[in-house]
């Protein structure tokens, strides 16, 4: 079974979790809620505050202009995010988000 690594249970805006996930166009690992579409290159400077949206990225095509994966927990390392992991979750539910919200507001029509 695939993982998936939370890393908060409330985003911000206040949405749901956050996810970490991986740039297929740059392989950059970042911090996402797919219910608001917000992102953090740095999750490590946010408080998670409620109304706190911190260095947020909004648009998806700017974080994500290919879209974006199910980070594995070996790339969250070697990003140096490991510690902000509170939780695992099923992979494949994230990947199934991943991939809908990636098609409907990352990847340009061609």
């Amino acid at each position: 079974m695939s993982e998936a690594f939370i890393v908060t249970h409330d985003c911000p805006m206040p949405c749901l979790e956050v996810v970490f996930a991986k740039c297929k166009a740059t392989e950059r690992v970042f911090a996402v809620c797919t219910s608001c579409g917000c992102a953090w290159f740095e999750p490590q400077h946010e408080t998670w505050a409620p109304g706190n949206l911190g260095n947020c990225v909004i648009d998806p095509k700017e974080y994500a202009p290919k879209g974006f994966v199910v980070a594995s927990h070996s790339e969250i390392r070697k990003a140096g995010f490991e510690s902000l992991i509170i939780e695992v979750q099923d992979g494949e539910k994230w990947a199934e988000d991943f991939d809908w919200y990636s098609n409907k507001f990352c990847v340009s029509p061609a």
